[in-house]
């Protein structure tokens, strides 16, 4: 089975959608104590949303971040890195949760033209907008 995860950041929430077949779960945390760094918000959201399947299955992260094509081997291609150095911790973990499922593919929302349509979507639905609303309200919202 195919389970996406939707990641949205801003430095002081992160929300996680799974979606898989027809089904679609959300996972945020809302008012965060300090203000993390918007990695640190996105990593915790990828984090918690693997950590909430129950069994193995095959995993696609889209995000608006390149680093996630990294993984499952980030933290020792580029462990120098400042996004890496900063969280390593949460990479490794990461990592770890990663390697428990059958596959893992990671993709940026902007790689294609129906991945961006997709990630829009799961945007608008999750956060009620209009269909001609763009990303750019994200730190209004949430």
């Amino acid at each position: 089975m195919l389970v996406k995860i939707y990641l949205f950041a801003n430095k002081k929430k992160y929300l996680a959608v799974l979606v898989a077949d027809n089904n679609q779960k959300s996972i945020k945390k809302i008012k965060a104590k300090s203000k993390n760094s918007i990695m640190f918000n996105m990593l915790t959201a990828a984090i918690k949303a693997i950590e909430s399947l129950k069994f193995p299955v095959d995993l696609q992260v889209i995000s608006p971040r390149n680093s996630f094509k990294q993984l499952p081997e980030i933290t020792k291609n580029i462990p120098d890195q400042d996004y890496v150095k900063e969280n390593f911790e949460l990479w490794e973990h990461l990592e770890r949760l990663i390697s428990r499922h059958n596959s893992y593919k990671a993709s940026k929302q902007t790689d294609s033209y129906n991945l961006r349509v997709e990630y829009q979507k799961i945007y608008n639905s999750t956060f009620k907008l209009n269909e001609n609303e763009n990303h750019k309200n994200m730190n209004k919202l949430f």
